[in-house]
């Protein structure tokens, strides 16, 4: 482990939310402390863990540069949102890392060498590709495209394909979170990556996997199988919460005003979509499951 490194290596906060997570936070814990040629702490939220995920950490504390937070269950975004506004901005870098994947040991060095480059007066962001492990073995690995993950339009529609697992960013990004005020966001990942790009900052694609992304029945946002009603809720509540984000965004004074416009033409949705969500549940009461998948299907293409 990378205690005690030397201190001409760049510092680099890894933020982890944890959550019943014994099963594979020890791995994970093991391959961010053993990342190459950069000083790694961690601060830790503990969601509100049931299992004994709070006593491998205390274990690790003693080991290393661990600090533990915790507190009632926000879920995972709001989480993640709780570490940045409290973390210290003394760090050279900071990171996301999920509680259950492994990164590969250059992972955060590679980053590094990459955001060193840039002025770090201006954000910037720093990804790179994952590969997926699957009942421990590694499968397929992906990336997403450069061009799709610095076209503005495209991230705030759809929000990011990159995964937090992957990102680092600098300071300045940093500075730029805090900046917003306190509401509701989508994604943690979404949120960082559109922030980046609305304030001009750069975003850096390192396509060679640098994490294992684990796949597992015990995630907390885990692909599990639904039916297709469940999902459609699910769909309706992300683009809520999409509009929400995008409000969150506008608080921050660093948006570059172009992009300002263009969200706050975009926020003018949100309260016609709140409307169409309170018809649909007070019409659920009355419609039979075929017309109330019916309906919600006009709703999501516009066309109620």
């Amino acid at each position: 482990m990378n205690k005690g490194i030397l201190n001409e290596h760049k510092k680099v906060l890894v933020l982890m939310s944890t959550y019943n997570g014994e099963r594979f936070i020890s791995k994970q814990l093991d391959s961010i402390l053993c990342q190459e040629n950069v000083a790694v702490k961690l601060l830790i939220r503990d969601d509100g863990s049931k299992d004994g995920t709070i006593e491998i950490l205390n274990n690790y504390r003693s080991m290393c540069d661990l600090e533990i937070i915790t507190g009632e269950n926000l879920k995972p975004a709001q989480s993640f949102r709780k570490l940045v506004q409290v973390c210290d901005s003394s760090y050279d870098y900071y990171a996301y890392a999920d509680q259950d994947d492994i990164w590969h040991p250059e992972k955060l060095k590679r980053a590094v060498d990459i955001l060193n480059g840039h002025d770090p007066k201006e954000p910037a962001l720093w990804y790179c590709g994952i590969s997926c492990l699957v009942d421990n073995v590694e499968k397929e690995s992906y990336c997403c495209s450069l061009e799709r993950a610095s076209e503005f339009e495209a991230i705030v529609k759809t929000f990011s394909t990159t995964n937090g697992c992957t990102m680092v960013f600098n300071k300045q990004l940093l500075h730029i979170l805090k900046s917003c005020d306190p509401g509701e966001i989508d994604m943690h990942d979404s949120w960082t990556h559109a922030m980046c790009v609305a304030c001009g900052g750069k975003v850096y694609c390192d396509p060679m996997p640098g994490v294992k992304y684990r796949i597992h029945d015990g995630q907390v946002l885990g692909s599990q199988k639904k039916t297709a009603l469940a999902c459609i809720k699910r769909f309706l509540k992300a683009k809520c919460l999409r509009s929400e984000t995008i409000e969150t965004m506008l608080t921050s004074s660093y948006i570059e005003e172009s992009k300002r416009k263009y969200l706050e033409e975009l926020v003018k949705y949100k309260h016609c979509l709140r409307v169409k969500l309170k018809i649909v549940a007070q019409k659920t009461k009355v419609m039979s499951k075929k017309e109330h998948m019916e309906f919600v299907i006009k709703i999501i293409t516009n066309k109620f």
